[in-house]
């Protein structure tokens, strides 16, 4: 297994694991990305949109790595940073946040989300970062114990749209 860091030549592949993340469940578990990319049917906005959003972002605050086996993508996990106000939490003001952590169903059971994760934690520190948070999934949540992420009681998560 190889895990690297994305980067702009990626691009069509980023988008399509974004949407897939979305779409888990409805995997085909023997799919390549590539199988997957044309038998998809997207929104042409939120393909452009992201597309938009990797091009101004990649690189800067975010960071994606990608898990090959054999020249086929296995999964991927998101580093999204944000500068916030230094603080007890937070000294330096750098946090970040693991998101679009996947790993495609014929893949599962390889080590391939530790592995994202443990390079991802790599490169936070590398960046400054003070700390990370993550939304878990139930599927997800013994690993990202494993790694040492413990559950915020101290404060309520509300969340509100503003479309």
């Amino acid at each position: 297994m190889k895990i690297r860091l994305a980067g702009i030549d990626d691009l069509e592949t980023l988008i399509q694991l974004r949407l897939d993340y979305f779409r888990a469940s409805e995997l085909a578990e023997n799919q390549t990305v590539s199988e997957r990319m044309a038998n998809s049917v997207e929104v042409v906005p939120v393909r452009e949109s992201l597309k938009k959003y990797f091009q101004k972002n990649l690189g800067e605050s975010l960071f994606v790595f990608l898990a090959e086996i054999d020249g086929e993508t296995a999964g991927a996990a998101f580093l999204i940073l944000f500068d916030w106000p230094p603080g007890p939490m937070a000294p330096g003001g750098r946090m970040g946040r693991a998101a679009n952590v996947l790993t495609y169903p014929q893949y599962r059971r390889q080590g391939v989300a530790t592995s994202l994760m443990g390079r991802l934690l790599e490169e936070a520190g590398r960046l400054g970062v003070s700390r990370i948070d993550l939304l878990a999934t139930a599927a997800g949540e013994k690993l990202y114990r494993q790694l040492g992420f413990v559950e915020n009681t101290d404060h309520l998560n509300l969340q509100r749209p503003l479309d």
